[in-house]
């Protein structure tokens, strides 16, 4: 009896391993449920961060296109050629005035162009041409009203050189531009009654000879110019549009956009997500978890800073950033987890008993997390398929470019600019299709070559060269590097520049034709001319003694005016065929020209008591030897006619250097004389054609053209004629022949 009660089993032994079975099912359950909880959270989030940095970094595009949009404006406005005319009128304003370019004219075609403009871009309220003279007036201002746009008189011009941005742009250089601070717009020093919160981009404006003239500021309104970045976009979530002062607006997965805040309004207030904003500043990219509104949230926030495209930036910038409820990613996954652990504590009380049914049940579990892992990674995909989807659709030109040169990616939009089918395209050595670029692609990694748009030659697969522009960005992938390009077909931009340059070879071409006007009118005036005065002499001759003496008078008078009538006819008839009569150049001595002038008018001279004093080796010129003859007898005759003096002197000779209108001019022929001079303020009216300054009956009669012939000869020969006066009494003509010249 003693082995057999020896042997016998605890009769609790079974209940206690099942205890113990089950108790360490249990807490392996739950250390394994809490583990597997933390994990699919963390990974779960994490994925969502991927998902958001995709989704956020498709925005940035379309809000660095609107900055860009307005860079690109101001670059096209420091390169439209009325704007640089006009910065350089004063230095070379007699130029101008013989190509008939005022600065009215240009005020005209400015303000159109500056009209055209701010009707094509909704957002843009004012575009200004500031000179940085007189407390930087503004010289033109166009402003966007309700009822379209509206250039402002001159005295609604103000000054603006108490203005930050215009004090942030007197130190750009060509070439660079600038985006100022978010504030609001203001009028004469104060915020306008109308609040505008506004962004500015300037551009600077230099004359011919590199001197900062002025600049050009586009003022935009920066809410709707956010808004035209939001309404390009289709995202699901919440937008948060923040920037480095503070201001922020806010776009919500329906389309509803809120007003800006601005950080200077009296009801501004900085919410937590703005201030968290504002303290990313130093990273490019972030993802973090914010509470909004009592909701937890996943953002990602991506920095667009000025830097990439504007100078004297400060480091300011715009932040976009993404944001959706934790709860749309992780409630899939909670729901799933709660009845995975209802069924594992189910199935851990019938494990003695259901050891198979729990392996079923285990195995059905498993599944389940598969397919939630499965719906995470189609989302992921969908994500990637959205991303692919606004590349290719995009209208610019995207490619990827290894360090080689080599294109390893690019989008529908680049086949369509170069002509080559996509798989063609990929591997294609970059030089084939933007010779240029290959010049300066090993300066890439210099940054300032990098975030700024070029223009070059593009070539397409026929051949066929295309302007362009390009811009490059360099892509650093932690495993790789390589460029990424923004390339645009600018072609019809460049066919609207050759059509202004058409514009002024028409405008050329009819003043020529105004020209053939003056010949063939002046032609037609000489036959009824000529009958009036034949007329009037064969009634004087056939019945002059029968008119009473006043009569006759008026009759005499009549033949007078008549010839004096012929005389102006015939000095425009030769007037219009200077421009119409081709010219014969040959190489002549200038001592020889001089001569042939002084023994043409030779008795004339004597006739005045004239002494001229030419100076010796003048040198030779290559010209039409009869104009130039004009030219020297029309001033001779001048020096001698108006003279009170017994001994008329005149001397013609050559400076090698002469000042003209703050200019250095070269090789300047003079004729000075001691005669009784011309006023300075006569400089423009002297050369007018039948301008006369003196009586002629103190002078002598004549049609004052004489000095518009010679300024027309002198201008047919590439030069030009100008007087001054002498301190002692008298006139020095002087005159450049720039056309062959070679003393």
């Amino acid at each position: 009896m003693a082995d057999k009660n020896t042997h016998q089993t605890n009769p609790h032994f079974g209940l206690k391993l099942a205890v113990l079975s089950v108790a360490i099912a249990l807490l392996t359950a739950i250390v394994i449920s809490s583990f597997y909880t933390y994990r699919t959270k963390e990974i779960t989030l994490q994925n969502t961060a991927n998902t958001l940095a995709w989704q956020t970094r498709l925005l940035v595009p379309s809000f660095k296109n609107e900055f860009m949009m307005m860079q690109n404006d101001a670059y096209i406005f420091s390169h439209f050629p009325a704007i640089r005319d006009y910065a350089s009128f004063e230095k070379f304003k007699e130029e101008y005035l013989n190509r008939r370019r005022t600065p009215d004219q240009l005020r005209l075609i400015i303000a159109t162009y500056f009209k055209t403009m701010i009707e094509m871009r909704p957002h843009y309220t004012q575009v200004q041409f500031i000179g940085i003279k007189n407390n930087g007036h503004e010289l033109i201002r166009v402003n966007k009203t309700e009822n379209g746009s509206v250039l402002l008189e001159d005295h609604q011009l103000q000054d603006k050189s108490t203005e930050p941005y215009f004090k942030d742009s007197l130190s750009l250089k060509s070439g660079e531009t600038y985006f100022s601070i978010v504030s609001l717009n203001r009028e004469h020093g104060k915020i306008a009654d109308k609040r505008v919160v506004t962004i500015r981009h300037t551009v600077p404006i230099f004359d011919r000879e590199g001197e900062l003239f002025g600049m050009v500021v586009i003022n935009a309104d920066y809410e709707q110019l956010l808004q035209a970045s939001l309404n390009r976009i289709k995202n699901e979530g919440t937008i948060f549009i923040g920037n480095d002062a503070g201001d922020y607006t806010i776009s919500k997965d329906n389309g509803r956009f809120r007003p800006i805040q601005f950080h200077e309004d009296k009801d501004y207030v900085a919410t937590p997500l703005a201030k968290k904003i504002q303290s990313l500043g130093h990273h490019s990219e972030a993802s973090f978890i914010e509470t909004v509104n009592g909701v937890e949230q996943v953002a990602y926030f991506v920095k667009l800073p000025f830097d990439e495209f504007s100078a004297n930036s400060g480091g300011r910038y715009i932040g976009i950033t993404l944001l959706k409820p934790v709860s749309d990613f992780l409630e899939p996954q909670e729901r799933a987890m709660q009845e995975s652990i209802a069924l594992a504590f189910l199935m851990i009380c019938l494990s003695p008993f259901l050891a198979w049914p729990l392996a079923k049940g285990m195995h059905r579990h498993f599944e389940d997390l598969w397919t939630k892992l499965s719906l995470s990674k189609a989302a992921e995909k969908k994500a990637l398929i959205e991303l692919k989807a606004i590349i290719e659709y995009a209208e610019a030109g995207l490619m990827k470019i290894d360090k080689q040169g080599i294109i390893q990616r690019a989008n529908p939009a680049s086949e369509k600019i170069f002509g080559y089918p996509l798989n063609e395209l990929i591997g294609q050595d970059v030089k084939k299709l933007m010779p240029q670029l290959c010049d300066i692609y090993h300066e890439l990694h210099d940054s300032h070559m990098l975030g700024k748009v070029q223009e070059m030659e593009g070539r397409k697969k026929s051949g066929e060269s295309f302007a362009i522009d390009i811009s490059l960005s360099e892509v650093d992938t932690g495993e790789s590097i390589f460029y990424s390009a923004i390339v645009r077909d600018i072609s019809e931009r460049k066919k609207a520049e050759n059509l202004l340059r058409e514009t002024n070879r028409a405008l050329i071409k009819s003043n020529a034709e105004l020209d053939d006007f003056a010949y063939i009118a002046s032609h037609d005036l000489k036959e009824p001319l000529r009958a009036i005065y034949n007329h009037t002499r064969f009634m004087m001759e056939d019945h002059g003694d029968e008119l009473p003496e006043g009569a006759k008078t008026r009759m005499n008078r009549l033949l007078d005016v008549s010839l004096r009538m012929d005389k102006l006819i015939d000095d425009l008839l030769n007037f219009s065929r200077l421009s119409r009569n081709d010219m014969s150049r040959e190489s002549f001595d200038m001592n020889a020209l001089i001569q042939d002038a002084i023994d043409n008018i030779q008795p004339f001279i004597e006739e005045k008591n004239g002494h001229i004093i030419v100076e010796p080796n003048l040198g030779s010129v290559v010209c039409d030897r009869v104009r130039i003859v004009s030219v020297i007898q029309n001033l001779i005759v001048n020096a001698l006619k108006y003279n009170d003096n017994a001994e008329k002197m005149i001397k013609i000779g050559l400076k090698g250097m002469h000042m003209h209108n703050g200019l250095e001019q070269q090789n300047v022929f003079y004729v000075e004389d001691n005669g009784i001079g011309i006023d300075e303020r006569y400089k423009d009216s002297a050369f007018r054609i039948f301008k006369r300054l003196h009586n002629p009956k103190v002078y002598g009669d004549g049609t004052g053209s004489g000095l518009t012939f010679a300024k027309k000869n002198i201008e047919r020969h590439g030069g030009s004629i100008w007087f001054e006066p002498v301190p002692s009494g008298g006139t020095i003509f002087y005159f450049t022949l720039k056309e062959g010249k070679n003393v």
